[in-house]
Formats: structure tokens, C-alpha cells, sequence
């Protein structure tokens, strides 16, 4: 982790909450200096991930983690937190690409810039993690509204339309029930949020 951002959604306002460079303690890569613009020299003087956890902990105390592609995400927080702390990252987890999944249906492709670029939502910062923070909240307000279109107003609801159609059409048009692994995993929103 060389990078970590929260935002806050209240009512559909989004404001950053926590925004730090951290110290990954070893190389940056190529592929994520390129990617990021993150360098090692970028990161002299950063904070290790120890100094920033309760900060992180504390921003994310009492809230639905929002990511796109939240397992992957939600993956190496807990990772740091399980070595730093010896505990792991707990709570409600929310993961917009599995959302579009269900309610955008015209767009080629579900990568946050794809998603996006469909919705007008600017990135201040594409590939940083205030940039792409920001512009998945926002894109988690425009989920939601499509979502109450569909009659998901609820938290069982929206359970309901995740895993509505979570398999695979046959050559009958039948939806055929994907591997448990890929059905299963819940996600929650926030009250406030609908």
C-alpha cells in the first residue's frame, strides 16, 4: 500500500475524510510507479502503514466500506492491519463493480474510468487514491438512484437485487446459478446513503 484515501457519503455529499502517501517499507514496482506516479522518492518521509492504521480505523469506524472491486481492496487493508495489529479488517462491505453489474447494463466493460466516463463523474486524480475515492462515491450515488428505480430502497432489497440474476443464461434463456463462491458474498449500504 503506497497511497490510502476515505471519503464520507452523507446524503449524497461526498467530502474526503482521510487522505495520506504511506511508507510501503520496500520497492515501489514499475508497473505501479508508472500506473500511479507514485515513486520511491515520492514517498520519502511518508508515514508507515503503523502510524497511519488508527487514523484509517478510525475513519472507517461505524461505516459500510465502499471500494470498487472491494475484495480486492478490503484484501490488502486487512492484510496490513492483520500484520500490524494482529487483527482484521471488520464491518459491512459495499463493492460497486458487483452494483454495475445488475444495473448498468450498456457499458462495455466495468472498470471504474469505463463507469465513470458512462455517468459524466470526473477523477480529479485517476489512479490515486483521493481520485478514485472520490470518483466511487460519487458513482455509489448514482448506483443508488438506479437501484430505488428498481424498487431497492431497503438493505434486503438490495440484497435481493444482487443476487437476483447472480448466474449465467442458458441456450433456454434459464439463469443458471454460478458457483456459490460467486453468489454469496452480501453487501450493505448505509441508511443515510438511500
Amino acid at each position: 500500500i503506497m497511497e490510502i484515501a476515505v471519503v464520507e457519503v452523507q446524503r449524497r455529499a461526498v467530502r474526503p475524510a482521510f487522505e495520506t502517501l504511506v511508507d510501503p517499507q520496500g520497492p515501489v514496482s514499475p508497473f505501479a510507479a508508472q500506473l500511479t506516479g507514485i515513486t520511491r522518492a515520492a514517498l520519502r518521509g511518508a508515514p508507515t502503514f503503523a502510524r497511519i492504521a488508527d487514523g484509517l480505523v478510525s475513519a472507517l469506524a461505524g461505516a459500510v466500506f465502499v471500494a470498487h472491486n472491494a475484495r480486492f481492496d478490503w484484501m490488502f487493508l486487512s492484510a496490513e492491519l492483520e500484520r500490524d495489529r494482529g487483527v482484521l479488517l471488520q464491518g459491512p462491505r459495499l463493492c460497486t463493480l458487483r452494483l454495475s453489474r445488475r444495473l448498468v447494463k450498456d457499458v462495455a466493460g466495468r472498470r471504474l474510468d469505463r463507469l465513470t466516463d458512462y455517468f459524466g463523474i470526473p477523477n480529479r486524480a485517476r489512479h490515486r487514491a483521493g481520485g478514485d475515492a472520490e470518483a466511487t462515491a460519487q458513482l455509489l450515488v448514482r448506483l443508488l438512484d438506479l437501484a430505488k428505480e428498481r424498487g431497492a430502497v431497503t438493505l434486503g432489497d438490495l440484497g435481493r437485487l444482487r443476487n437476483a440474476e447472480c448466474g449465467v443464461r442458458n441456450s433456454k434463456g434459464s439463469v443458471v446459478p454460478r458457483a456459490t463462491l460467486h453468489c454469496n458474498s452480501a453487501f450493505r449500504i448505509p441508511h443515510s446513503a438511500l
